[in-house]
């Protein structure tokens, strides 16, 4: 079962990610583009 909902894959939605699936939450992210990054790319 998922923990975690992320809408956004931006800088900040990434980091959030990476922090919660460190302390063993299951995460998924959502990006309405096709590639991840946000205002980054």
């Amino acid at each position: 079962m998922l923990d975690v909902l992320i809408i956004g894959s931006g800088i900040n939605g990434l980091s959030a990610a990476a922090l919660l699936s460190a302390k063993g939450k299951k995460v998924l992210v959502l990006e309405q583009a096709s590639a991840f990054g946000g205002a980054i790319r």
